[in-house]
């Protein structure tokens, strides 16, 4: 080998060995994979398909979550698609599903002889990772839940047409199916950031980011089994960069942390609400109505006025979040 060809190879060498570097720095997070699962209860292969499913999930090593889904097919008649059929059929819809049981791996339907998913393709998903990292952190409380879904993102995103999902997902529901099933997993229950999203920043300007959200939960779900999951996905080409679950970091109503000094003056009240807290500290507030709806976002340095003259009165949540803390207070405007 020449002086000439030697020197050539090491500067190539040195440029593979820079760019896989940079590679790794800017992918730097486990990839969790996500499967969203179609079903219905009235399907007569669903039963057999899912048992496999839930046996392959069950123990795996691999770091796997579940959605799933309950479209109008091929039976609008199946009591948990009746509880939130618009939801479910605008996931059925952006993949076009049009039979069950199916499921999305990555974004991505996949099948495998007659089941939904085998651990070879599983195991092909394992071991990938992500340059956007999902923490979820959900404060479960029967009147208002909070939800803080944090992102960190080490290099910008690849296109435009990211949206953040954020599911509210029981973890098991009992219900004795008319095609034979009695426990259902993963049950979505409600999509926070709404059937289409929320538009997420794939720059890394926008983040480290922290998305406050607040729900009621429904008196027929079972507070004890709820979690959050969120993801983000190309509206485009369904590849789904990341997620991240609330069962990864688990904060109940015992143990959350409270906005220090949190006051609230007058309540009741009629015209303004004046909202403080300790450290002076940049505060994000969400007012809710006894739906769960939220009429009301503002941001604050230790503190905020609200101006309630234009809505209806009644009793309303209003939840706080501070860094790390998330406080909940009711309140009733007169």
């Amino acid at each position: 080998m020449n002086m000439n060809t030697f020197i050539h190879s090491l500067f190539a060498a040195l440029f593979v060995c820079l760019f896989s570097f940079q590679q790794v720095i800017g992918q730097s997070y486990e990839r969790k994979v996500l499967l969203e699962h179609f079903t219905n209860t009235r399907c007569g292969l669903c039963p057999a398909r899912n048992a496999s499913l839930d046996n392959l999930i069950e123990g795996n090593v691999v770091p796997t979550y579940r959605i799933t889904y309950y479209p109008s097919v091929p039976y609008r008649n199946c009591v948990i698609h009746q509880n939130n059929p618009t939801e479910y059929d605008a996931r059925r819809d952006y993949y076009n599903v049009n039979f069950t049981p199916q499921l999305y791996t990555q974004g991505t339907a996949t099948h495998a002889g007659g089941v939904l998913l085998s651990q070879n393709q599983l195991d092909g998903e394992a071991n990938q990772m992500s340059p956007l990292e999902l923490k979820v952190v959900f404060t479960a409380d029967a009147n208002l839940s909070g939800v803080t879904v944090k992102t960190q993102l080490d290099q910008n995103l690849a296109g435009s047409g990211y949206v953040l999902h954020v599911a509210v997902v029981e973890k098991t529901v009992d219900y004795n199916a008319p095609n034979g099933e009695t426990v259902h997993h993963d049950v979505m229950r409600k999509l926070l950031t709404g059937p289409n999203g929320a538009s997420f920043d794939p720059t890394t300007a926008a983040h480290p980011q922290s998305v406050p959200l607040s729900f009621k939960p429904d008196a027929s779900w079972d507070l004890s089994k709820l979690y959050i999951l969120a993801f983000v996905q190309n509206t485009a080409t369904k590849e789904i960069v990341n997620a991240g679950s609330s069962e990864d970091v688990t904060t109940s109503v015992s143990d959350k942390i409270e906005v220090s000094g949190l006051s609230l003056f007058p309540n009741p009240v009629k015209d303004l609400l004046t909202v403080s807290w300790n450290d002076g500290e940049t505060g994000q507030l969400q007012l809710w109505d006894l739906t769960g709806k939220s009429v009301l976002e503002t941001t604050g340095n230790g503190q905020a006025r609200i101006n309630t003259n234009e809505l209806p009165s009644g009793v309303y949540y209003l939840q706080v979040n501070v860094g790390e803390a998330v406080s909940s207070r009711k309140i009733l405007i007169q």
